[in-house]
C-alpha cells in the first residue's frame, strides 16, 4: 500500500478525525466557554497542516503526470 501522508508523524486521516471530534463537540455545546479558544485554535491548526499535506501530494500527482506526459512526448 501506498505511504500515508503526514505532517509531523500524524497521518492527514487522524488530523481529519481528530477535527471532525472537535467540531462534533461545538456542535453539541460540549465544550465549556475556558476550553472554546484552545479547541477552535486546534482545529485551525490542524486544518492548515492537512491543507499543507494536501497541497504535498498534489504536487505529488501533478508531477508524475508530467513525467508520464514527458514520456509519451518521447520518441
Amino acid at each position: 500500500m501506498a505511504e500515508e501522508q503526514t505532517a509531523g508523524g500524524v497521518s492527514w486521516r487522524a488530523m481529519m478525525d481528530e477535527v471532525e471530534q472537535l467540531v462534533a463537540r461545538l456542535e453539541e455545546d460540549d465544550v465549556p466557554l475556558e476550553e472554546l479558544g484552545p479547541t477552535v485554535e486546534r482545529a485551525t491548526t490542524l486544518l492548515k497542516q492537512s491543507r499543507l499535506v494536501l497541497r504535498e501530494a498534489e504536487l505529488r500527482v501533478q508531477r508524475a503526470l508530467d513525467t508520464l506526459e514527458e514520456d509519451e512526448d518521447s520518441p
